[in-house]
């Protein structure tokens, strides 16, 4: 996360201007064992929301919009909050570009890109952000108290909590490979969500995708 941060500017964002960005609607997930909840799939024509979600809002997959590229791009962290305004907001920070995500729901087990160890998760329904090209990562050391995304020693992964919001119970790095990187994150229940970028004006480029969930 980036140090300075004004989260009440940020939570006060609404879900319309997050979309500006653009995404892409499906349908609720399955109840297959290990696999997608929902093929992922490119994002084509303008947001509609899947039946019974919030205008703007989708079941997914979704899509972040396209953001220019062609530079290193460095994962460096993750948080959620209280988005205030009936939605939990996730961030996930990134360095010198503007990977594209997508977000879709998955059913447990949740297994670890790399090692294909079991990643324990706290909640009841799971959603995966993978995120690619990401050259690098540069999370926080393991002995330290940064906010966002600590050290899990166990597991050897990174965990960020909940941060006040209602719904996401935890998000945990769940991969690093290829150029992929991968955040599951644990909700209470599964529900409609949006994901679209957000400049930081900290001189170093940094770029958040921020994900709105409906609580």
């Amino acid at each position: 996360m980036g140090s300075g941060r004004s989260l009440g500017r940020m939570l006060t964002t609404s879900v319309g201007a997050l979309l500006a960005a653009g995404c892409v609607a499906g349908s609720p997930p399955s109840s297959s064992s290990g696999a997608d909840a929902v093929p992922e799939g490119a994002a084509t024509g303008a947001p509609t929301a899947s039946p019974g979600a919030p205008a703007g809002m989708s079941f997914g997959p979704v899509v972040s919009g396209v953001q220019p590229m062609g530079h290193y791009t460095v994962a460096t962290g993750g948080a959620a909050a209280d988005g205030d305004d009936g939605t939990d907001i996730v961030w996930l920070d990134f360095t010198g570009g503007s990977p594209r995500c997508v977000a879709v729901y998955v059913d447990p087990p949740i297994i670890e890109d790399i090692t294909n160890d079991v990643i324990p998760i706290g909640g009841r329904a799971f959603l995966r952000v993978r995120c690619s090209p990401v050259d690098a990562v540069s999370m926080p050391p393991a002995m330290t108290d940064a906010e966002g995304a600590r050290y899990d020693p166990v597991f050897a992964v990174y965990r960020f909590r909940s941060g006040g919001a209602r719904n996401v119970v935890e998000g945990v790095q769940t991969g690093f490979s290829d150029r992929v990187f991968t955040w599951t994150i644990g909700l209470r229940h599964v529900a409609p969500f949006a994901i679209g970028w957000v400049g930081q004006d900290d001189g170093n480029g940094r770029q958040t995708a921020r994900v709105a969930i409906l609580q």
